[in-house]
């Protein structure tokens, strides 16, 4: 808890509410990539069927787009825990804040998402992540590279948000992690 009140913008009752998230998983989760099922002989040549295959008794309960959520919510956090998040600015801090608002939802609303959707979502989820992680990388963070990010977290809230109510995502000009 000390460790998220020490983001500066964050205030203890979204720190506490991260913080009550996280607790419903592993302590690994954010680190360690669930392992995929070994591909049937007629998967094989399709690599994206094996992660939507139906899990064994033996395997995971855990589905690849849950993983890839809670992954990409630890790296939200880990950019929030940076040596930049005391330069952050207003509209990051709210870009961030609606991007994990919407990416908590995938935990519980994905049920009626097609494997398309699903596939879509995980993409980009990675996209974003390894935005963060560049960012997180980067010697400095100015306000041209928040701007940019925050653009990209309000595209993907508004496109997350649009499917998980079951409308059609809105698309606005293409940006490098929300372009399909």
């Amino acid at each position: 808890m000390e460790t998220l009140l020490a983001v500066p913008g964050l205030s203890e009752i979204k720190a506490r509410q991260i913080q009550t998230f996280l607790a419903r998983f592993p302590a690994d989760a954010f680190l360690n990539p669930l392992p995929l099922p070994e591909p049937k002989p007629e998967e094989a040549a399709n690599p994206m069927l094996v992660q939507w295959s139906a899990p064994g008794a033996q395997q995971e309960t855990v589905s690849p787009l849950l993983a890839e959520t809670i992954r990409t919510l630890g790296r939200t956090i880990a950019l929030l825990l940076s040596d930049h998040a005391a330069d952050f600015r207003h509209r990051l801090m709210r870009g961030i804040e609606r991007f994990a608002q919407q990416t908590e939802g995938l935990t519980t609303e994905t049920a009626s998402l097609t494997t398309k959707d699903r596939e879509k979502v995980m993409r980009r989820l990675r996209r974003v992540s390894e935005v963060f992680d560049e960012a997180r990388g980067q010697e400095t963070f100015d306000r041209k590279a928040q701007l940019r990010l925050a653009e990209t977290l309000d595209e993907t809230s508004d496109w997350l948000a649009a499917l998980l109510s079951q409308g059609e995502p809105h698309r606005s000009k293409p940006t490098k992690a929300s372009h399909d």
